[in-house]
């Protein structure tokens, strides 16, 4: 059997209830503050992330060209191509860093004398290779030292320059900074982003050879 609906109470049924199904002002007011708050969370946790990948990126770079340097040095790998002397063994390899740069250098030196002068990035050297760190990361800071110990410590030797200089036939790295005529047995190279200077990391090089990240 069917039934007959007044349309006046059927419409008023469907707009009651129409009424319930919607939204109150303060309740969308309430729901777009909470999603602007776990946006507001999820975004400064990517930038955190991205920030600290970059620091740790730089740190890993280096250390595979520091690896590469000395590894071209102890082989049998001949002066570099753009040489006036591409018959030459003797050469050794190194990097050279400045402090306050995104940059550095894989050189080719041209001295095989034991002096510190004579194993620097100077006009007697060839630049092989000019890499960038990644984006918005910088070298923060340099420092010099006698132990590990040191330059993780505030006693190390605050350097504008570092020059770390490989040659036949050992793996050891010959350290040394700007004007000083010393040979280091350690140092830092610290790593720093440039959107946040509380994420850093540091690389230890020492001289017999070894790298050591510190997070």
């Amino acid at each position: 059997m069917m039934s007959i609906l007044d349309p006046k109470k059927e419409d008023g049924f469907a707009a009651k209830h129409s009424l319930k199904l919607g939204f109150t002002l303060i309740e969308m007011l309430i729901a777009i503050g909470i999603v602007s708050i776990i946006a507001s969370v999820v975004t400064f946790g990517y930038q955190d992330g991205a920030n600290y990948y970059g620091v740790s990126n730089a740190a890993e770079e280096v250390e595979t060209s520091l690896r590469q340097a000395q590894v071209d040095a102890t082989s049998s790998r001949p002066s570099p191509p753009n040489s006036s002397d591409t018959s030459r063994f003797d050469r050794g390899y190194g990097v050279f860093f400045e402090d306050d740069s995104d940059t550095y250098i894989l050189y080719s030196g041209d001295k095989v004398d034991i002096g510190a002068e004579a194993n620097r990035y100077d006009v007697g050297s060839e630049k092989v290779a000019e890499f960038s760190l990644p984006r918005h990361v910088k070298i923060g800071s340099i420092c010099v030292g006698d132990t590990e110990t040191d330059v993780l410590s505030e006693s190390c030797t605050p350097a504008t320059e570092l020059h770390v200089h490989f040659r036949r036939p050992g793996f050891k790295a010959i350290i040394s900074n700007q004007d000083d005529q010393s040979i280091w047995n350690a140092a830092s190279l610290t790593f720093q982003s440039e959107r946040d200077e509380e994420q850093e990391i540091s690389l230890i090089i020492l001289s017999s050879g070894r790298f050591n990240v510190v997070k």
